[in-house]
């Protein structure tokens, strides 16, 4: 090939006629990498206007005569490989930045694909983990049948041991006896008798029973008992109740203890450890959980009506009074004020609401002022869904359209990389209740998406790796805008999302049982929508509401659907299918600082959407416990319908009864409450109360201070019901606690006792758990033969450099010189040394003998 230098040179030579000069110079070029000397004269020769007196570079002169070549030749020589080399090295380098880019394009390329794998096996496994869920709320339904049959046979063996073991022994008048006999005892136990050895059970009955003990009402010992429990409970809940009401600690037992205000909560961590308490504490606690479970709300309430009912109940039947008669009152009393409250009650206005959540939030504006926005967003009838916040404030998001939690099958389909979600406008909905596992089945429909430019999204059951791979292809290509989710839910209740989808879209719902194959779809069957946003794990529907008319049958439907479940989780279920296809759904985000503050503001959040609900459902009262006060005014009334005398008197506990959470306000706030229930009863103002946030008498319903009707209607429900049930017992029959069985412990082997060779084993090689898999290790002439060369001397690598270590003599010679001695350095001062005689002349004896005296003589 030519060089630049004599590109410029051939070019000066034809400036008249540079076309063809360019098309010779790329022939030229293509002849041959490195010209020779004939093929540059022969060019050179081609060319118009060529004059030979030109001083041109002789090729054929540098060739017979190297030695004459002048310097200009030289230099040209020397530029053109300069040149040569620089073009070398800039293609090695461009050669070395491509190969590079490809190795990590290849590297990204597995990352992403480990990604996509990674999140498929999450959404699996979230799947799995789903299933596994619902299978576990089956089992246990089956294990409480399985319980209740067990024991109906538990009763069954237990009458059939009572009566083979009193027709054998014929004890039973003897133990009656006795038990009437013991009037020291104000609690009478018995154990259930073991039948004797000579009559054993038959074969079908040898099963174990858990043992009881019974506990009968002679001197009202055991009816104290359980109100002990009932005092328990009710003194423990009532610290929570009103403005001014305390929070109660609960201990964790896998985290950080619980501090929360909630009634309900605290009534399910109740557990005493006497068994006559604690039985107390359950029948009282029916009356909070029944109406938390009906109205949200009102379990502290409940709790303690149904206490003064039990407590005033116990003190007339412990004067002689028929607790039939007087359960009959209460009974009767309580169907009267019912009627009475919805004579008082009246429908909740817009701007109330605020008030209502902000009154059951334990008087907080914030979150009734957040929860009325909410219901203004989403309507009266909207779902409103409280989750935890991952800032410190609470926040309100509402969501138009439909929105479920699925998102995006794989990162691919992601149109907006800063935000990572995909944004597909005027898109089309493909709904398939089947995985897709061959990607030939979607070939027909998405070759349509490709032809006639639209969206496509693909809700499906599930989609193999397979059959998703070439729809990502041809979306990272360009070819196809499209993305794939999962169907919300699963097993039915994912039919019916997407068959709520399908309505909502206007599509159809691709099924095999309908004779509908993925393969011949068309795109008449297919849903439209306005857009759609997915995030990784949530998908935003929303319509332009042309099938308003088919959402609002489908609405209707599942309404009818809901009036006739009785089950709370499926109503549960219902009301959100309603709520996704009628309107909007808006989210509370609780935040606070710690996790402890978080869940006590997500429990008051929750009772104040509980009690809005309510309030919307059957209007307000008066608030603050001033309404049963009013209540308590009408019993007198009701008095004159009963039939006797005692019925009144379960009347007048009722009207006594009535004023318990009052009086529990007040004592919260600091106050009296015998004192505050006087004054406002001295008023005739049926709006008139005690607000005790504000520790001051004035009119209620002008100050915001509200109760749901529904929620004051269940408490007097359930509680005359808790209490009526109550007072008409007489007898306890509770488990016996049985000790735990003891495991026996292996005795320890003596020192000179072998173990036992059965637990005695060798230690497995590596040959024996693997045995064709042990290979010797490969040395380095077999890994790479001819590599190993002898180490290198220093006279092979610098010959000549070693020389001899000279001496002293020769660096400095003449510098040697002998040591001198003593004489030299000091002349005449070494001198003899002196013996002991010359030291001590005459101190020399001899020495004495063995038989001479002590002192030698």
């Amino acid at each position: 090939m030519l060089f630049p230098s004599e590109y410029a040179e051939i070019q000066s030579l034809n400036q008249d006629h540079p076309s063809p000069f360019v098309n010779n110079f790329a022939v030229s070029m293509q002849e041959a990498c490195m010209p020779s000397v004939l093929q540059y004269n022969t060019f050179l020769t081609n060319l118009p206007n060529f004059q030979a007196n030109v001083p041109v570079h002789d090729f054929s002169s540098c060739v017979s005569n190297n030695s004459t070549s002048d310097e200009g030749d030289d230099q040209l020589h020397t530029n053109m490989i300069i040149d040569e080399r620089k073009q070398r090295r800039m293609i090695s380098n461009r050669e070395s930045a491509r190969r590079s880019r490809m190795r990590k394009q290849k590297h990204l390329d597995e990352l992403w694909s480990q990604v996509v794998r990674l999140r498929t096996e999450n959404y699996s496994l979230i799947d799995k983990l789903n299933n596994l869920s619902e299978s576990h709320d089956k089992v246990l339904e089956e294990n409480a049948k399985l319980k209740e049959e067990n024991s109906g046979l538990r009763q069954m063996l237990t009458d059939a041991q009572l009566s083979s073991t009193y027709n054998s022994l014929k004890d039973l008048e003897e133990a009656h006896f006795n038990a009437e006999s013991s009037s020291d005892q104000s609690i009478i136990s018995y154990r259930m008798l073991s039948t004797s050895r000579k009559h054993q059970q038959p074969a079908f009955l040898k099963t174990r029973a858990m043992g009881r003990e019974l506990f009968f009402n002679h001197d009202g010992a055991a009816t104290r008992k359980l109100l002990a429990g009932v005092e328990l409970v009710a003194e423990l809940v009532g610290v929570t109740l009103g403005p001014k009401g305390r929070n109660v600690v609960l201990q964790n037992k896998y985290g950080p203890p619980k501090i929360v205000n909630d009634g309900e909560t605290v009534l399910k961590q109740i557990e005493l450890e006497d068994h006559l308490e604690n039985v107390g504490v359950k029948l009282v606690r029916q009356a909070g959980a029944k109406t938390n479970d009906l109205a949200g709300d009102g379990s502290t309430t409940s709790v303690l009506l149904a206490h003064g009912l039990i407590a005033e109940g116990v003190k007339v039947i412990a004067a002689g009074m028929n607790p039939i008669q007087i359960s009959r009152g209460i009974e009767k009393t309580a169907l009267a004020l019912v009627s009475e409250l919805k004579s008082m009650s009246r429908e909740v206005e817009d701007h109330e609401i605020a008030d209502v959540a902000s009154v059951s939030a334990g008087n907080d504006p914030a979150v009734g002022k957040m929860i009325s926005e909410a219901l203004e967003q989403v309507g009266k009838r909207g779902v409103i869904t409280i989750e935890r916040g991952n800032s410190v404030n609470n926040t309100l998001q509402i969501v138009e359209g439909m929105k479920f939690d699925r998102g995006y099958l794989s990162p691919y389909f992601v149109t907006d990389r800063r935000r990572m979600i995909v944004q597909l406008q005027n898109c089309k909905l493909l709904l398939v209740d089947k995985i897709i596992k061959n990607p030939k089945e979607m070939l027909k429909i998405l070759d349509n998406a490709v032809r006639e430019e639209y969206p496509i999204l693909i809700v499906a059951e599930g989609i193999e790796q397979e059959a998703l791979a070439p729809v990502i292809r041809n979306k990272l290509k360009g070819v196809l805008k499209a993305a794939a989710i999962k169907a919300p839910a699963f097993g039915e209740r994912k039919s019916h999302c997407l068959d709520d989808i399908a309505i909502l879209t206007g599509g159809t719902v691709i099924r095999d049982e309908m004779g509908l194959t993925l393969e011949k779809a068309r795109k008449e069957l297919l849903g439209t929508t306005t857009k759609v946003v997915i995030t990784k794990d949530s998908t935003l529907i929303v319509t332009d509401g042309s099938t308003q008319a088919a959402v609002k049958k489908r609405v209707s439907q599942i309404e009818n659907l809901v009036k006739n479940t009785k089950e709370k989780f499926q109503k549960k279920i219902l009301n959100e299918r309603i709520a996704r296809l009628s309107g909007g759904i808006a989210i509370i985000q609780v935040g606070a600082q710690t996790q402890i503050e978080q869940k006590d503001k997500q429990l008051r959040i929750e009772d104040a959407v509980n009690a809005t609900k309510a309030a919307i459902d059957e209007g307000v009262v008066v608030g603050g416990g001033c309404c049963l006060l009013r209540l308590s005014l009408r019993v007198d009334e009701i008095m004159n319908t009963l039939d006797n005398e005692e019925q009144k008197i379960g009347a007048e506990i009722f009207k006594r009864a009535l004023s318990y959470p009052a009086r529990q306000i007040a004592k919260n706030a600091g106050v009296n409450g015998n004192v505050v229930i006087e004054k406002v009863l001295s008023v005739d103002d049926a709006k008139y109360g005690y607000n005790a946030a504000k520790d001051q008498y004035e009119d209620l319903m002008a100050a915001g201070i509200l109760d749901p009707t529904k929620v004051v209607r269940c408490c007097i429900e359930n509680a005359a019901s808790v209490a009526k049930t109550f007072l008409m017992s007489d007898a306890v029959v509770i488990y016996i606690d049985e000790p735990a069985p003891r495991r026996r412990r292996r005795p320890m082997p003596a020192l000179d006792e072998p173990a036992p060779s059965s637990r005695r084993r060798p230690m497995p090689s590596l040959g024996d758990l693997a045995p064709s898999r042990r290979r010797p290790m490969p040395s380095l002439d077999d890994l790479a033969p001819g590599m190993r060369r002898p180490m290198p001397s220093l006279d092979d690598l610098a010959p000549g450099m070693r020389r001899p270590m000279p001496s002293l003599d020769d660096l400095a010679p003449g510098m040697r010189r002998p040591m001198p001695s003593l004489d030299d350095l000091a002349p005449g001062m070494r001198r003899p040394m002196p013996s002991l005689d010359d030291l001590a002349p005459g101190m020399r004896r001899p020495m004495p003998t063995p038989g001479m005296g002590p002192l030698g003589l």
